[in-house]
């Protein structure tokens, strides 16, 4: 028995692949856009404006990345191949990523630089 492989499923394959790829572009780019708007010193008024920047490129890539496979219409496919591929992405990268991040970094909680831990300070 063979498999018959319709136009139809190359067609939802490819933009499976493309979407994907597309989600992975998008995690990695948000995930570098973060890292640097935490490392820089601006004001509030100039990280809400590189906020709003991002979404607007991202917004744009995406789009592009849906007009390459499928002429620009959304599908169940397409939408479940890019959330697949930003989980995917987060999945196998972003631990790298975070702990790059946190090098350097003192950690939070209620111990102080020495191992002891802060007295409670009654009410």
């Amino acid at each position: 028995m063979s498999i018959i492989v319709t136009d139809l499923i190359k067609e939802q394959a490819a933009t499976c692949l493309v979407m994907a790829s597309a989600g992975i572009v998008f995690s990695t780019f948000y995930q570098l856009c973060s890292f640097f708007s935490k490392r820089a010193t601006v004001k509030k008024w100039i990280r809400a404006g590189l906020e709003l920047f991002f979404w607007v490129i991202a917004a744009v890539m995406t789009s592009q990345f849906l007009y390459y496979c499928a002429y620009g219409s959304l599908s169940f496919h397409a939408a479940a191949a890019f959330a697949a591929g930003a989980l995917l992405w987060k999945r196998l990268f972003c631990d790298i990523m975070a702990s790059s991040q946190s090098k350097g970094q003192r950690t939070r909680g209620l111990k102080k630089k020495h191992g002891k831990e802060k007295k409670k300070q009654s009410v």
